[in-house]
């Protein structure tokens, strides 16, 4: 929702520069949708690969927690992007890359701790932080968020066999 004026004023560009490099805003959008993907996806990568392997999928549930709580949090920007124009199939697509992404990293850390049902567990941790994040932007009450998204991780990790004490 932010005009192409203002990004060019924020980024020091004049329009007619930021247009040379993007040939719409849609374009603009999709860059950073894809550098945000490639970033968060190695962070959260990262994350895991410096957990031993029974602590994997604890790390995944910090790791993406400790971004809700990361000053100038604004929520989902794939969701933010798709709620503007859902007409874009391009940026549906990247929505949908993102969460499936997401969801394989976290089944990735799972099958690492040694889960049974590392795909059903991987869901189930994805959508609590999909749903804390949610919460978060919607009410601001990111601490809070995060707090009721591990207690609710905890207990799944619990149930899946994974308690591992924080």
């Amino acid at each position: 929702a932010v005009a192409v004026d203002n990004v060019a004023a924020a980024s020091g560009l004049s329009k007619p520069t930021l247009y040379r490099h993007f040939d719409s805003k849609e374009m603009l959008v999709a860059a950073y949708l894809e550098q945000r993907h490639d970033r968060l996806t190695a962070d959260l990568r990262a994350a895991i690969e410096a957990a031993p392997p029974e602590r994997r999928p604890v790390a995944v549930i910090d790791s993406l927690c400790a971004s809700i709580l990361e000053p100038g949090f604004t929520g989902c920007a794939f969701v933010r992007a798709y709620a503007e124009n859902q007409r874009d199939l391009e940026t549906g697509e990247r929505l949908r890359r993102r969460k499936q992404v997401l969801v394989e990293t976290i089944a990735q850390a799972c099958r690492d701790a040694g889960a049974g049902r590392p795909d059903e567990l991987a869901a189930q941790l994805a959508l609590i932080v999909e749903g804390a994040t949610t919460m978060a932007y919607a009410t601001g009450k990111r601490r809070q968020a995060v707090d009721a998204a591990r207690a609710v991780a905890a207990a799944v990790l619990r149930e899946a066999g994974l308690g591992v004490e924080r």
